[in-house]
C-alpha cells in the first residue's frame, strides 16, 4: 500500500503504508505553513519507517529514496521521450510499480485537486498506464476519485 503527500500523517484512515511519493518540489514539503500539514517536513525529517520517494535521497530526510525517473524513462518510454510526460502523483506511482515489477497495480481514491489542475492530473496519470501498456506488463485499475488515495500492489 503507498501513498502520497502528507497522507500518512493523515492516517486515521490509513492502517497501513509501505511506501510514500513525494514528489513535489523541494519548497513545497519544506514549507512551514503546507496546506496540508504544516508539521510535513517535521515527520519527514524524523521518521525511520516508510521509505518516501522523491526527486532527491535528501540528506535531511532519513527515509528519501531517489524516484528512478532516468531509469523508467530508459525502460518504458526511450526513444520516444526524454523527460517525465508524469504531471501528477499517481503517473509516478504507475510508473514506479511497474519498474519494481508488481503485476496488479490497484489505485483508490485519488483526489486530483486542485480543481485547476484536474485534467491535467487525469491525463499525466494515464501517461503511467501508457507505460504499462506499452510493455503489457501489467494490468492497472482506475476507480473514480473519491475523497482519499492509496495504491496497493501485488507481485
Amino acid at each position: 500500500m503507498w501513498a502520497f503527500n502528507e497522507m500518512w500523517g493523515k492516517r486515521e484512515w490509513l492502517t497501513r503504508c509501505d511506501a510514500i511519493l513525494q514528489l513535489h518540489a523541494e519548497p513545497i514539503w519544506r514549507n512551514p505553513a503546507n496546506r496540508t500539514d504544516p508539521n510535513h517536513f517535521m515527520w519527514l525529517a524524523t521518521q525511520h519507517e516508510i521509505p518516501v520517494y522523491m526527486q532527491e535521497a535528501y540528506p535531511d530526510v532519513p527515509m528519501a529514496v531517489k524516484y528512478p525517473l532516468q531509469e523508467i524513462i530508459a525502460e518504458f518510454l526511450s526513444p520516444y521521450i526524454n523527460k517525465t510526460p508524469f504531471g501528477s502523483t499517481p503517473g509516478y506511482a504507475l510508473a514506479l510499480g511497474l519498474y519494481l515489477g508488481y503485476k496488479d497495480i490497484e489505485c483508490y481514491g485519488i483526489e486530483l485537486a486542485p480543481i485547476p489542475n484536474t485534467a491535467y492530473s487525469v491525463r499525466s496519470s494515464r501517461s503511467g498506464a501508457g507505460c504499462r501498456r506499452a510493455k503489457g506488463k501489467a494490468n492497472a485499475a482506475y476507480p473514480q476519485a473519491v475523497e482519499r488515495a492509496n495504491v496497493r500492489l501485488r507481485r
